[in-house]
């Protein structure tokens, strides 16, 4: 494999996965608060698009199937 003879190419690789990963992060943390807060959104509404996108991260939300009604 490519990766194995290449180091730089290995640091390449590992520093593109943690950028990709800490987008996400950057964009609802930081720039989609502040733009509206720009905007004139209330604290609540920014309050609840950080405490929404951090839910991915806590193991809070568990996706399960309804059992069928009888």
């Amino acid at each position: 494999m490519i990766l194995e003879k290449s180091s730089k190419l290995r640091f390449l690789t590992v520093f593109l996965f943690y950028f990709t990963q800490g987008v996400p992060i950057g964009l609802f943390f930081y720039a989609i608060p502040a733009w509206l807060a720009v905007n004139s959104a209330s604290i609540a509404a920014v309050a609840g698009v950080v405490s929404a996108s951090i839910m991915p991260w806590t193991g809070v939300v568990r996706l399960t199937v309804p059992e069928p009604n009888p």
